[in-house]
């Protein structure tokens, strides 16, 4: 039985809405200091962090629905239409929300405005030997609290590892029409040549505690 071709399309727009255009995390001035948690910061940081789970689910629930109604009106090419257009305003609308500072990055990014800040980094530097080790990609999340401006924030990065339906937007071998639809909308695009299984980016969310 053949999968429906929305089925199919949908999680490569999917994989593609991941790294629209966020707000650049280089632009923030603000020092941040890494501290070590008291019991009481660490109880308040373990609730900010189940928020912050169901924050990515309701951030890639939404995002999924609006692919799907753009790949079942118009196909991919439409589908790379919402990536670039209305990504950026449910993420806004949902940080908007509880407070988040949400964001997508990678440490090869479709966008420059995703280029990751130095702990983010780190953090997928560090998941990319995680998953080279043979970890699961899906379960991999790093988290700290830091001062800023005298006031402590969580901080969570969570992977997001490179489907199969991702490659058809971030692989090798594009399509000539999605080739040139990305390269028209993003023209220092370093984000393709993945693998399926690599580490393709991470969630970012940061939140005063």
């Amino acid at each position: 039985m053949k999968t429906p071709i929305i089925a199919r399309l949908l999680p490569v727009a999917f994989c593609s809405l991941m790294f629209v255009h966020t707000p650049n995390a280089n632009a923030e001035q603000n020092l941040q200091v890494a501290v070590a948690p008291t019991a009481s910061i660490s109880s308040t940081a373990t609730t900010t962090e189940q928020q912050a789970k169901q924050v990515i689910k309701q951030l890639a629930s939404t995002l999924k629905g609006e692919l799907k109604k753009a790949v079942k009106s118009g196909g991919p090419m439409a589908a790379i239409q919402t990536c670039n257009l209305q990504a950026p305003k449910i993420a806004q609308s949902i940080s908007s929300q509880g407070d988040w500072k949400i964001r997508r990055t990678a440490l090869k990014v479709r966008n420059p405005n995703n280029v990751a800040d130095a702990w983010e980094q780190a953090g997928l530097e560090q998941f990319q030997q995680q998953i080279a080790q043979g970890a699961d990609p899906m379960k991999l999340v790093k988290k700290e609290i830091f001062e800023v401006d005298g006031k402590k924030h969580l901080r969570l990065l969570k992977a997001i590892p490179t489907g199969e339906g991702c490659l058809n937007c971030h692989g090798s071998n594009l399509k000539p029409p999605i080739a040139q639809a990305l390269a028209k909308l993003y023209p220092q695009d370093q984000a393709t040549g993945f693998k399926q299984g690599e580490l393709r980016g991470a969630f970012s969310l940061q939140k005063a505690l």
